[in-house]
């Protein structure tokens, strides 16, 4: 909300109260699933775009407008680079301040998927209930690890992730699952 920034020292509070928000969400080991209906704006992407899923309806509106108000995105500009194709549409988006639609945001990265209206609580639901049936330990394993391996470089980063791998297949909760695979398929 830019009504924060008449008052510069409660303003910077509130953004970092902001900040805090996102990097929780983004930290969270479960799932976290974004979505957006209508306008999505500034701080909104910054939300969405710190979830691992972001599902938008079909009319959604994307765009950056500090830029027009002697502002720059500072906050949620790693987000929309981290998830933007290419640094060059990443730049164009932040920099112009350009209102996108729905469609053009997944076609530069910013989305999971787009939907009509009509559709978009379903498919949200169903990837919940997809969820549910998933062990929250391995997708929060996984998601620490691979997270962290991103910023590594390959060799060691699959270095990593293999013996990761190896302490996630050796827990007991996985190795009860695997036998249980293995007495279904014989069955």
């Amino acid at each position: 909300d830019l009504s924060m920034i008449k008052d510069l020292h409660q303003g910077f509070s509130e953004q970092k109260l902001y900040v805090d928000v996102i990097k929780r969400l983004r930290n969270l080991s479960l799932p976290t699933v974004a979505q957006v209906e209508g306008l999505c704006l500034g701080g909104g992407i910054g939300l969405a775009l710190s979830c691992d899923f972001v599902f938008a309806d079909r009319d959604a509106i994307f765009g950056t407008p500090e830029v027009s108000l002697g502002l720059y995105p500072l906050i949620i500009s790693p987000l929309i680079y981290e998830n933007c194709r290419s640094r060059k549409r990443a730049d164009q988006f932040i920099m112009t301040g350009k209102r996108i639609s729905a469609q053009e945001a997944w076609e530069i990265g910013l989305l999971t998927e787009v939907l009509d209206n009509c559709e978009l609580v379903g498919r949200v639901s169903e990837l919940i209930q997809t969820f549910k049936k998933l062990d929250p330990r391995v997708i929060g394993f996984g998601k620490k690890a691979v997270r962290s391996a991103l910023n590594e470089p390959f060799d060691v980063a699959v270095d990593r992730l293999c013996s990761s791998l190896g302490e996630l297949a050796s827990s007991p909760q996985t190795q009860a699952r695997i036998k249980e695979f293995l007495q279904r398929k014989h069955e």
